[in-house]
């Protein structure tokens, strides 16, 4: 999972002892038609009144061990009483410090994208949110 460019350079700084680093106090998931940058550019949440971000809770995620972590519990998003986003098929988990705006912390490809549509409730199962750190 790409962190954004903010939180690579807090740790950065914050490994080096350039800067002391609060992590976000809360962590929240939402749902993108795009794949954003780093910066956080190209985020296209849905608008309609029925979408949320969900919090991600630390009672809802295993401690991390290999540069990995994952969901232990089931985040459920709420019933969509429209079509979100139009119908387009939403292709991105994004990560924000706040239930609205706030910070964008990173983003991850859905291992499968699928639009919501009304009635839909979209849930991420325990397991199905990994976020590994690292790369090459």
């Amino acid at each position: 999972m790409p962190f954004s460019e903010s939180i690579d350079n807090s740790i950065l700084n914050h490994f080096f002892k350039v800067a002391t680093w609060t992590a976000p106090t809360d962590v929240y998931a939402g749902l993108s038609t795009n794949t954003p940058s780093k910066t956080g550019t190209g985020v296209s949440e849905p608008q309609e009144t029925s979408y949320a971000r969900v919090q991600l809770t630390a009672a809802g995620m295993s401690g991390a061990s290999g540069s990995f972590i994952t969901s232990t519990a089931t985040f459920t998003f709420a019933t969509a009483t429209t079509n979100w986003a139009n119908g387009v098929t939403l292709t991105t988990l994004v990560l924000f410090s706040a239930l609205t705006a706030g910070t964008f912390l990173g983003y991850k490809a859905l291992a499968v994208g699928k639009p919501v549509m009304t009635n839909d409730i979209p849930i991420f199962n325990a397991g199905d949110i990994d976020i590994t750190m690292g790369g090459t």
